[in-house]
């Protein structure tokens, strides 16, 4: 792509030394434009902003979930910087950026609160798609053990 369109390549490249079964982790950026930063990403300034859309149990791909998401600029792993709200339910909560995994940040939701069912605990992975949308997942386990899992993809109003 660097090579044989008008669009700018950088790419970092992780790999294990092990001589069987090693794998390599490409992580790649595209612009229009020079791209000179550093790669590794140690902040959410990359998706700062406010994220809303529908998402999707994966045990009922029909009924849809509106979710409200705000996450400040300068958030850094380990910081409360932002919050999450299913209006419907309803239920609102904090996020804290507990790791940045390549182009994945993985969130986890504090002080949940509204509805009875609204629980803290859940980890919500975020990543930014080429279209500049935000791919959104979130995993966690219920109280009774039940595993909770549901997919969407947000958009900035």
């Amino acid at each position: 792509i660097g090579e044989n369109t008008d669009h700018f390549a950088q790419g970092y490249f992780v790999y294990d030394s092990k001589k069987s079964g090693a794998k390599t982790v490409s992580h790649l950026r595209f612009g229009d434009q020079p791209i000179r930063a550093p790669y590794l990403i140690t902040n959410a300034d990359f998706i700062a902003g406010v994220w809303t859309g529908s998402v999707f149990p994966e045990t009922n791909p029909n009924f849809s979930i509106q979710i409200d998401l705000s996450i400040q600029t300068g958030c850094t792993v380990g910081n409360v910087c932002g919050t999450v709200s299913a209006p419907q339910f309803p239920c609102s909560g904090k996020i804290a950026l507990v790791d940045i995994n390549g182009d994945t940040f993985v969130f986890i939701e504090q002080n949940m609160l509204g509805a009875s069912d609204c629980a803290s605990g859940g980890y919500e992975y975020l990543q930014l798609r080429s279209d500049g949308t935000l791919s959104w997942a979130f995993r966690a386990t219920s109280a009774s053990g039940e595993k909770i899992a549901s997919n969407g993809v947000l958009r900035r109003p």
